[in-house]
């Protein structure tokens, strides 16, 4: 028998190419995937994709990355168009590759069938596989019906389309209900989506997922902070944390810390990948205490700069991986306690500052640039919180333990 019968064969079905350091979701997935080689399986990597042309520069990439395993395989299958679309009362599937990508899973033998959210997942069905696991970002008709919410306050002609997001929540849950029941087991990167799925007597479990970091502020570092009360805020500036944290920020913390400093008594720093929203673009125009910088080059130093990370993300759905960025780069997190529903580790006063309310974040804020002693201790056990739970050697652990089992 020739070694390669003998290694575990896996196949991994992702949307979207696995990059080590960019992106959200594609940056985990690089890293369970790489864990996997170093256990020793034999990977074949299917890669779902609109359109392979504009992505042969990353799928390349990709593939060099992990060319020193040796049974490691990729099959990029596009797809046209997404897999998933909403349209008006339903959702539409595009499904035009399953006999394709089911043809690659069977010629690949696979004892482990691994597939990356919803859409893969609608791809695969039906399958059949020794033992299939799925794994979950944030839940479609959880966010899509937030995202419908915050467009309503942005532009309030958006209410002629509440028809079409009422059906489309339903449709989503549907469609959840129909395809995880055919996973052993379901894993979901975000705490209250247990909850969620629970409702739909669906079973979950929650692991913290593998979120790389490069470079941190060493502990003995002497910080020299501002005269001036200063934040940073940063993020894609056009997802769903984003967009609440924006909404928070300027329509209810804003006047509070106006009220408190004073014009020009504070300095909140804007930082992100995209594009400002319009009607973000608007408001800061008037505020001067308000500097948007466009994409942060040295994200470890403007967190060393700053008295703390803001992220007012009031949404109670999903696991911010910009809180994971900060606390890795030993930044002082003030976040909303829905934050800490999706990242049940998130603990006032020990390794983050939660607050309710704006009053309470103002709180927060002030306690974080008048007390050094107490910012530093969270600080450092933020830290460690993140080395413990959420650092790719430990974090990957969690998924391999279920494929080996």
């Amino acid at each position: 028998m020739s070694q390669s019968s003998t290694v575990k064969k896996v196949v991994v079905v992702t949307c979207g190419v696995p990059q080590e350091d960019k992106g959200a979701s594609v940056v985990l997935f690089f890293h369970y995937i790489k864990a996997i080689l170093q256990a020793r399986y034999n990977v074949l990597n299917i890669i779902l994709v609109p359109d392979i042309g504009s992505q042969k520069s990353a799928i390349d990439s990709y593939h060099r990355s992990l060319t020193l395993f040796r049974y490691f395989s990729i099959a990029p299958v596009e797809t046209g168009k997404e897999i998933l679309i909403p349209s008006r009362f339903s959702i539409q599937q595009n499904l035009k590759v399953k006999n394709q990508v089911e043809g690659l899973i069977l010629n690949h033998s696979a004892e482990v069938l691994l597939v990356f959210d919803i859409a893969a997942a609608a791809i695969v069905e039906s399958i059949k596989i020794d033992k299939k696991i799925l794994w979950l970002g944030d839940l479609n008709f959880q966010s899509g019906w937030y995202h419908f919410m915050y467009a309503l306050r942005e532009d309030w002609r958006k209410h002629r389309w509440w028809p079409y997001a009422l059906a489309q929540r339903v449709a989503w849950k549907r469609l959840y209900k129909r395809l995880i029941p055919e996973y052993e087991i379901c894993i979901v990167a975000s705490k209250s989506s247990e909850a969620a799925l629970a409702k739909l007597d669906i079973r979950a479990t929650f692991l913290p997922y593998p979120w790389s970091n490069e470079g941190a502020v060493d502990r003995d570092y002497k910080r020299i902070r501002p005269s001036t009360p200063t934040f940073l805020f940063f993020g894609n500036l056009v997802g769903l944390g984003s967009r609440s944290s924006l909404h928070f920020l300027f329509s209810e913390l804003y006047p509070r810390l106006l009220a408190h400093w004073g014009p020009n008594g504070f300095h909140i720093i804007i930082g992100g990948s995209d594009e400002l929203p319009n009607w973000v673009s608007r408001i800061i125009d008037q505020y001067q205490e308000i500097e948007f910088i466009g994409f942060i080059r040295d994200l470890t130093k403007r967190i060393s700069d700053v008295h703390a990370v803001l992220v007012p993300i009031d949404v109670p759905v999903g696991n911010r991986s910009r809180i994971l960025t900060a606390q890795a780069k030993r930044g002082l997190v003030v976040t909303h306690r829905n934050a800490a529903l999706g990242n049940s580790f998130l603990l006032h006063g020990k390794n983050c500052l939660l607050a309710d309310s704006a009053d309470e974040f103002l709180a927060c804020m002030v306690e974080s640039v008048e007390n050094d002693i107490e910012s530093l201790r969270i600080i450092d056990q933020a830290e460690n919180s993140y080395l413990d739970h959420y650092s790719p050697e430990i974090a990957t652990k969690y998924l391999l333990d279920i494929v080996a089992s």
